[in-house]
């Protein structure tokens, strides 16, 4: 699976959570344990543990991913200069997902049923490396820098926290 291959995931997300997200996320955090014990764990074990525990669900398997640093998780708020455009809070979606042989995929969109998604015609585009197409490449290329810059919060339109410090 994704986790026992060793993935990770860094997911930028707007304001707007529901309380109990953002407390179950600060308590996440709080809870992480150190690096030097995360290293000896084994992936397989930890998984199959959680399975077997009443958290299984969706919110105490988010808990659990960021628990044990398989989640890391950032808030990102337009900035003020741009609050004025309508813009309400963070919607887009973007995915990469690379493997060990530097194949990537990339997503842009979603598709869902809120009001905003139906006044922004939400759609999604998929874009594969293995592909070799340039174009598509391009795309994959500029995905991947344009998270970065949110990642690192040098985006010129959005500002970005650190979880749990936004909380």
């Amino acid at each position: 699976s994704f986790l026992e291959r060793g993935g990770k995931i860094r997911l930028i997300t707007g304001d707007h959570l529901w309380v109990r997200d953002a407390k179950k996320a600060d308590e996440a955090y709080r809870n992480r344990e150190d690096e030097a014990s995360q290293i000896s764990k084994n992936i397989e074990n930890e998984i199959n543990a959680f399975k077997q525990t009443n958290n299984y669900n969706s919110l105490g398997l988010f808990g659990w991913l960021i628990e044990n640093n398989y989640l890391e998780m950032k808030i990102g708020v337009y900035k003020p200069e741009l609050k004025e455009n309508d813009m309400d809070g963070l919607h887009h979606k973007v995915g990469i997902f690379k493997d060990d042989n530097d194949n990537i995929l990339t997503f842009r969109g979603g598709l869902n049923e809120s009001d905003q998604a139906n006044r922004m015609a939400d759609g999604i585009e998929v874009n594969m490396s293995w592909l070799g197409e340039s174009s598509t490449n391009k795309k994959i290329e500029r995905a991947e820098q344009t998270f970065s810059d949110h990642w690192n919060d040098k985006s010129k339109v959005l500002n970005v926290y650190p979880l749990p410090d936004a909380v």
